[in-house]
């Protein structure tokens, strides 16, 4: 009874959508959407062993060893996914544990694998002018969202959630607010001429609208896409003209990055344009150069 009492009576079914409803309106739409794939799995885990509507301090650590067990045995899940998925019961378990849902986070004590190196390649010259010309040709806007990751490093997320409102023709910048900033830091970034003569295009379009939101066409609107859809065009062109398979849609920005500090920019100037944690993580470039 006293056990039932800490719980407030909630079912770990009943707080994880809780949990769900109070993020939802913190977290980017991408972060968001990564919560509710992990909270789904783990969801459906808890209903297959029976324990979805039970109370939340039932679920103990050796619940959680099964779970995490679970995610091991499992051909299609890596170090890195893996631990993705830990950080999100770390953070759910922390959270029922504040609101005194349950004694302790049981996830606390288990520790991350360790993730593979990236693996970083760069796309030559010669590689880039077929794209680029591939681009033009079949989808226009697709060039500009290349050069804003290859010119500016802004990331796949970022770029789709940009709206025509942070852009400065005045100042010619570009502003990347810390809502849209993977790592919350806003960036306010001075355009190269040929991205800013691109973007001029949408000088009268609403400020409102993303400035890629068409499913199709990659033109403004008010749809916030899905970053997937940017790698299924690079995908789609990459098979067109039969380009490697290791060619990735980030390997414009960790090309982007090489060629600037073989140009000679010094790296800290290089991590803060890239938006790194650390110096450590742009210095890992200069390894490749």
């Amino acid at each position: 009874i006293e056990e039932a009492a800490l719980s407030n009576g909630l079912t770990l079914d009943v707080a994880i959508n809780n949990f769900l409803i109070e993020k939802k309106k913190d977290l980017r739409p991408d972060t968001f959407r990564a919560y509710s794939s992990i909270a789904k799995i783990f969801l459906e885990w808890l209903q297959q062993n029976n324990l979805s509507n039970k109370y939340c301090f039932l679920f103990n650590k050796q619940f959680a060893y099964k779970f995490l067990n679970s995610l091991s045995q499992n051909p299609k899940i890596c170090n890195r996914t893996y631990n993705n998925y830990l950080r999100f019961l770390k953070t759910l378990f922390t959270s029922f544990e504040k609101k005194e849902i349950v004694k302790e986070n049981v996830f606390v004590d288990f520790e991350s694998k360790k993730q593979d190196e990236k693996i970083r390649v760069t796309i030559p010259a010669e590689d880039r002018l077929k794209i680029k010309d591939y681009f033009l040709t079949n989808m226009p806007n697709y060039y500009l969202i290349m050069l804003l990751c290859f010119r500016l490093f802004i990331r796949p997320k970022e770029i789709l959630m940009l709206k025509v409102k942070y852009i400065n023709y005045k100042e010619g910048l570009l502003t990347i607010p810390s809502i849209v900033s993977k790592n919350h830091n806003e960036r306010i970034l001075a355009l190269p001429e040929e991205l800013f003569v691109l973007l001029k295009k949408y000088e009268n379009t609403n400020p409102e609208y993303y400035i890629f939101s068409d499913y199709k066409t990659m033109e403004p609107g008010k749809k916030l896409l899905n970053s997937k859809r940017i790698g299924y065009f690079f995908s789609k062109m990459r098979l067109a003209l039969d380009m490697p398979s290791n060619y990735q849609f980030y390997s414009l920005k960790d090309t982007g990055i090489t060629e600037m500090l073989e140009m000679g920019v010094p790296a800290k100037f290089v991590k803060e344009l890239a938006d790194h944690h650390s110096l450590e993580m742009t210095e890992k470039y200069t390894h490749k150069s």
